[in-house]
């Protein structure tokens, strides 16, 4: 995968995120139910605490340093899940979006700066996966992967009201 490639992945993702939120009274945005437990700034704050992560790992490479944590058994997966969970749950919804929205221009940056040779080079920390790959894998497919389930929830809700804010 090229660069424009998954910049376009990146985007398309965000903008699944994004058309749910567009259509969810604010008041939603805090109700339990998005995934589980979870409310909907669950979830972002969720997807911004792994990709902080990732940009963490890439970071790391970068100085020459092993990154940490990229290979989780399920256990290790759900024990960090509710960790960030404990961590951010009583962080302030404009906050959360704020990161949200932060680390995902933070995010478009760093892959705009990286080339296709180096999108594309197996890496050894990563199991010799792309970075291409893990970038796709960790924050596209796994922002893709909570639609559902936000979509699920904006139908419990009522409709944002489109002449507020």
């Amino acid at each position: 995968m090229n660069k424009d490639e998954l910049l376009a992945a990146l985007e398309g993702a965000r903008a699944e995120i994004d058309d749910v939120l567009a259509d969810l009274d604010p008041a939603a945005l805090e109700l339990p139910g998005a995934a589980g437990d979870w409310s909907v700034k669950d979830v972002l704050s969720h997807l911004t605490a792994c990709a902080v992560e990732l940009l963490t790992n890439l970071g790391l490479a970068e100085r020459g340093q092993k990154p940490a944590r990229t290979h989780l058994d399920d256990a290790a997966i759900q024990a960090q899940n509710e960790a960030w969970y404990k961590q951010y749950k009583t962080r302030a919804l404009e906050r959360v979006i704020a990161d949200y929205d932060g680390v995902h221009n933070q995010m478009e940056r760093k892959v705009a700066a990286l080339s296709d040779k180096q999108l594309a080079a197996p890496v050894p920390w990563l199991k010799n996966k792309a970075l291409s790959q893990y970038i796709l894998e960790e924050i596209a497919d796994h922002e893709r992967d909570h639609v559902p389930g936000l979509q699920a929830f904006l139908l419990t809700q009522p409709k944002a009201d489109a002449d507020a804010g």
